[in-house]
């Protein structure tokens, strides 16, 4: 079913910010092929890459909230993803170009 041999997304620090069954699917996918996984707290901010979320589901001014208040010193390096990114990618068997995938209204 999947080449244990490829880790798309390995130096992939990330945090998921929706919790829903789809998010995650997509989260144990992301680990599977080689991504980390965070909890947001003081220590690892500037680790944390990528914010990732069903942007079907989520509420837009609650995680622009969420966003500023635990990563407003770090807005500049951060990429808030769609989880189709994850799914695609498994589907393509690769890593996607995430820029078709990224939610730019932060």
């Amino acid at each position: 079913l999947f080449d244990e041999s490829v880790d798309y997304f390995t130096n992939c620090n990330a945090v998921f910010f929706s919790i829903d069954k789809q998010t995650e699917l997509a989260k144990l996918i992301f680990q599977y092929f080689g991504g980390k996984c965070f909890e947001v707290n003081v220590c690892n901010f500037q680790s944390i890459k990528y914010v990732l979320v069903n942007i079907n589901l989520i509420d837009k001014v609650k995680l622009k909230a969420w966003i500023s208040k635990h990563f407003k010193d770090y807005l500049g390096n951060l990429y808030v993803v769609n989880i189709a990114w994850i799914l695609h990618s498994q589907r393509a068997n690769r890593k996607l170009d995430i820029l078709e995938y990224m939610w730019n209204e932060i």
